[in-house]
């Protein structure tokens, strides 16, 4: 049985869309005044997860995203461009 594996220029890619996406929730959490705790209570999730999404060492998964989205009043995708 053989295993699935990214290759490091994927992987590195997939690592810089994170780095960017949490920039992006970052600056727009900064723009309306928003905490990382209102972050954690929006998600659903422990303060120590919602600092790992947002510092970005742990990247949002989909359902996430769109909860931030939602809760931020911005289109996904704006959070989610890459230039």
């Amino acid at each position: 049985m053989s295993s699935f594996q990214i290759g490091a220029p994927a992987r590195r890619a997939g690592e810089a869309r994170a780095a960017h996406v949490a920039a992006e929730v970052r600056a727009e959490m900064a723009r309306q005044g928003k905490t990382k705790g209102e972050l954690a209570r929006a998600l659903g999730v422990t303060h120590h997860t919602a600092r790992s999404r947002y510092d970005g060492t742990q990247p949002y998964n989909l359902i996430e995203l769109v909860q931030v989205s939602l809760w931020l009043g911005v289109p996904l995708g704006r959070l989610a461009e890459v230039a």
